[in-house]
C-alpha cells in the first residue's frame, strides 16, 4: 500500500514492486501503483553499486516515470512522463544503518512535460537528497 502526503483525493495505491539483480553491481527495479479511482501508473529504475572499501559505495541511477492513463487532476499525461538520472554517495554504520547524500535531476517528458509547462513550468527540477536507510 502506498498513501500520498498532500492536499486532493486519488491518495491510496496499492502497490507491486519487483526487484532483480541483474550483476552483483547493477540492480533493477520496477514499481506499479493502482489508484483507489483505477489509475495505473508505475516507475522502473536501473540502480548501480561502486564500492570504495567495506563501508562506501557510490549508486548512480536513472529512472523513468509512466502512466497508463492521463490523470488530469494529478496533471500527469499518458505514456513515460519523468526521466530521473541521480547518484548517491551511501556510507555504511553498522549492519543494518546507513547514511547518503547525493543529487536527483529529474525532467518531465512527453504529455506531462506539455501539461507543466501550459502551467509556466518547466518541467526540470534538480535537488539535493540527504537520508537514513535500513538494510534487511
Amino acid at each position: 500500500m502506498r498513501n500520498d502526503f498532500r492536499a486532493g483525493r486519488d491518495l491510496g495505491h496499492a502497490a507491486l514492486g519487483v526487484e532483480l539483480q541483474i550483476t552483483p553491481a547493477i540492480a533493477g527495479e520496477h514499481y506499479l501503483w493502482l489508484s483507489q479511482d483505477g489509475d495505473v501508473t508505475g516507475a522502473a529504475m536501473i540502480v548501480g553499486t561502486l564500492a570504495f572499501g567495506e563501508a562506501l559505495r557510490l549508486e548512480p541511477r536513472v529512472a523513468i516515470g509512466w502512466s497508463a492513463q492521463s490523470i488530469p487532476a494529478e496533471e500527469v499525461g499518458a505514456g513515460i512522463g519523468e526521466l530521473e538520472l541521480s547518484a548517491r554517495l551511501r556510507h555504511q554504520i553498522g549492519p543494518v544503518l546507513n547514511v547518503y547524500g547525493g543529487i536527483i535531476d529529474e525532467r518531465l517528458v512527453g504529455q506531462t512535460r506539455r501539461i507543466a509547462r501550459a502551467q509556466g513550468d518547466d518541467g526540470h527540477v534538480t535537488r539535493a537528497v540527504i537520508g537514513l536507510g535500513l538494510n534487511f
